[in-house]
């Protein structure tokens, strides 16, 4: 296994497809910022001597909500200029969900980029999964239907045990209760999500949620519409939404 340092990968993105081109590796990894930034930068580079054929998925999300006008970008380019396989018909990318409190890998969608017929600019980041996975009302504790929001629990063997000198905040995130009580002990993510026909879909942070004018908005959507608007003006992961609070009216500011 190959791994850059954030700084290192920043400075020359494209050395990242160089080693899975030297190396001729199989799967790889990243926040879908790092495809993106590979585009860019490819545009002014040569990369005559990058062959991606030997790639069988590239696994995107890595933490982040994965954007799927980001990953066609990538694919639609390095497809015509470094091999890459992906036909547009069965894509290579395999949409993933994880956190640091889950030993990061949860799960990942491996039919490509699948939308949501609820919210279409969402893809699924899972599916058929082989942990007790529940979306549930944050204020009652009990699960939702299918198809409604709410905040995903997951219970599982790769759960840590809590957090280091925080044992109410660990009570409160990791040793989670439903109503009715099933038995189970689960991790709270802090994530909305639903889950559709069998897939889940995840919608943004709770805690990142922005009110404005009682009307609610996920800072990741804010992100995502203004670098997609805006692709000259906005560098890849450099852009951040919240709300302006403590004057006279709500803002959101990007």
């Amino acid at each position: 296994m190959v791994n850059f340092s954030p700084l290192s990968f920043l400075a020359d993105p494209l050395m990242w497809l160089r080693a899975v081109s030297k190396y001729r590796a199989t799967w790889t990894a990243s926040p879908d910022f790092g495809y993106r930034l590979c585009t860019k930068r490819a545009a002014d580079s040569d990369i005559s001597d990058i062959d991606l054929s030997c790639l069988v998925y590239c696994v995107g999300g890595v933490g982040q909500r994965c954007v799927p006008s980001l990953l066609r970008e990538f694919a639609a380019y390095f497809t015509f200029h470094c091999k890459l396989p992906d036909d547009g018909n069965r894509s290579i990318f395999v949409p993933n969900y994880g956190l640091a409190e889950h030993v990061v890998a949860t799960c990942g969608e491996n039919d490509g980029l699948i939308a949501s017929r609820r919210r279409p600019d969402l893809i699924s980041c899972g599916s058929d999964f082989i942990i007790d996975l529940r979306i549930v009302d944050v204020e009652t504790q009990g699960v939702v239907a299918d198809g409604s929001p709410g905040e995903l629990w997951l219970s599982s063997d790769s759960v840590a045990q809590g957090y280091w000198g925080k044992p109410e905040l660990s009570d409160a995130t990791f040793r989670a209760r439903l109503n009715p009580d099933d038995g189970n002990v689960y991790l709270r993510t802090g994530d909305e999500a639903f889950i559709e026909q069998g897939r889940l879909f995840i919608c943004g942070r709770i805690k990142d949620l922005i009110i404005i004018g009682g009307e609610n908005y996920y800072s990741d959507d804010v992100e995502v519409a203004a670098t997609e608007s805006m692709v000259d003006a906005v560098r890849p992961g450099c852009i951040a939404a919240f709300a302006l609070i403590n004057t006279d009216d709500d803002r959101l500011l990007v």
